[in-house]
């Protein structure tokens, strides 16, 4: 019976899809622009970046505007202490610059991220939270195997910290580019695992492992890969699985588009809600050049 089914429903949707000759323009109205913050920070010595951009309309194509002008401060409500994020080149890249080992708080530090943009006030809270580390990458030579080209795919390898529910957010880097690709395609990228089941303090699985390779441009001899694994919450795990959703959004059954969560608050006025998120995270890294060996 499923044969018969399919026989008969591919037929009907070629015909009514070639029967959609006629374009058909939309009149959406435009929406005010919304401001957009993208606060993704880690505790490392490292400048911490802020960006602010506003939204554009849906059928728009081309970059987002970004904005100058605001005041953002981040406090980290364990010690007191502020950081003031500035935008020096005057292109939404608000920044903080620590000095020699300094950073912005260790683990389990809880933060507040204020930011100020045309007579509102936007706040959001975060907590840093452990992560784990990486024990060692390696890379081995496969040759061209359906979508995945030839050359040599990379995998780290490492543990789920026990005893607590962790998330990390792991970021892949070829020759100190980040392979955001990677992050699009899925939340591959991003892991939960949960202290209630089985799973507590597993090896990381070879899914896992291999998420670091990009099989339309693999690692070649005399790259440098480097892994970071970035501790997130929960909540922010979520925020990336409705982002992904949206990003893959698509095709004949698409679903109707929505706006994503955001778990930043208007102190001004409260129907006026930003995009965006707020994450602070403990980050682990390792490099290595691809040889052969």
């Amino acid at each position: 019976m499923k044969h018969i089914s399919l026989f008969i429903i591919v037929p009907l949707l070629l015909c009514l899809l070639s029967s959609c000759e006629d374009v058909v323009q939309l009149d959406v109205a435009a929406a005010e622009p919304q401001l957009v913050i993208d606060a993704f920070i880690s505790n490392t010595s490292k400048v911490q970046t802020i960006r602010l951009t506003k939204t554009v309309p849906y059928f728009e194509e081309g970059n987002a505007p970004t904005v100058s002008g605001a005041e953002i401060v981040l406090q980290n409500e364990t010690t007191g202490r502020e950081f003031i994020f500035t935008d020096t080149q005057s292109n939404g890249q608000y920044t903080w610059k620590p000095t020699g080992r300094d950073s912005i708080g260790k683990v389990g530090d809880t933060f507040l991220l204020t930011v100020r943009y045309d007579k509102n006030e936007y706040q959001a809270f975060s907590q840093l939270n452990r992560t784990t580390k990486i024990d060692s990458i390696t890379a081995k030579y496969e040759k061209e195997s359906g979508d995945d080209k030839a050359g040599y795919y990379a995998q780290f390898y490492g543990s789920d910290l026990k005893k607590q529910k962790d998330y990390y957010w792991i970021k892949s880097f070829k020759n100190g580019i980040y392979q955001t690709k990677l992050l699009t395609y899925a939340t591959n990228a991003v892991r939960g695992t949960d202290n209630e089941n089985k799973s507590d303090g597993f090896k990381f699985i070879a899914p896992i492992r291999e998420s670091i390779t990009d099989g339309d441009d693999p690692f070649q001899l005399g790259d440098k890969v480097r892994v970071e694994i970035w501790s997130i919450t929960g909540e922010t795990l979520e925020f990336f699985s409705q982002a992904e959703a949206q990003i893959n959004n698509g095709g004949l059954f698409a679903r109707p588009p929505e706006n994503l969560r955001t778990n930043f608050a208007n102190k001004t006025d409260a129907s006026k809600k930003p995009v965006g998120w707020f994450s602070t995270s403990a980050v682990s890294e390792l490099e290595g050049i691809i040889e052969d060996k």
